[in-house]
């Protein structure tokens, strides 16, 4: 009788470590509401010297929600590197908000493990639209990076917001490890007592 009690709570425990959550935490600041550009970074310029491009930075006049977004001027990239690199297969929705001052062109921008990069343009409004870009993932590749860039020329400015990057990723919740290795440890010392 006992030793099914055993059993029971030792299943339980294990099956409560493989209980998980979807991962959402891989894009962090996705709303630019610490009011700092961090983890997102300026990379790539393509701006031509001397035509007046700004990088990437965050205000309060270039949110979509909340308090604060990102704006530039010009074809610069604006990245963050995933604080948890993800199989793009596993990923249920990859998209952004932006608008422009004036309707023009912007890209999108994805980083994989293998180096390879892919970006696509989208064609903007001065409203704020969401672009989705989900479907141009390579689905046998891992995902590092994500990024847009401000493509229009100097004299327009892009504005991003509102960041969503969803996946099917299981990420155990730290409660049920600690709840498996407290069963873990809990074991052997009640098959023990029950020997004595």
């Amino acid at each position: 009788m006992h030793s099914n009690r055993f059993r029971a709570a030792a299943a339980a425990l294990c099956l409560a470590a493989i209980c998980s959550t979807p991962a959402h935490g891989q894009l962090l600041n996705t709303g630019f509401e610490s009011g700092m550009m961090g983890p997102w970074f300026n990379s790539t310029d393509f701006c031509t010297p001397g035509i007046g491009c700004t990088n990437w930075s965050v205000s309060a006049g270039a949110s979509r929600t909340g308090g604060f977004g990102a704006s530039n001027r010009g074809n610069i990239l604006l990245r963050q590197t995933l604080a948890t690199a993800t199989a793009a297969s596993s990923i249920t929705e990859l998209s952004f908000w932006a608008r422009q001052e004036k309707t023009s062109l912007m890209a999108w921008f994805l980083g994989y493990s293998d180096g390879s990069v892919s970006d696509g343009l989208i064609n903007t409004s001065t409203n704020w639209q969401k672009f989705t870009f989900t479907s141009s993932l390579q689905l046998a590749k891992t995902v590092t990076s994500v990024g847009v860039y401000g493509v229009s020329p100097a004299d327009n400015t892009s504005f991003v917001d509102d960041w969503t990057l969803t996946s099917n990723t299981v990420v155990p919740e730290p409660s049920s490890i600690a709840l498996m290795l407290t069963g873990l440890v809990l074991i052997p010392v009640m098959a023990r007592r029950r020997r004595n």
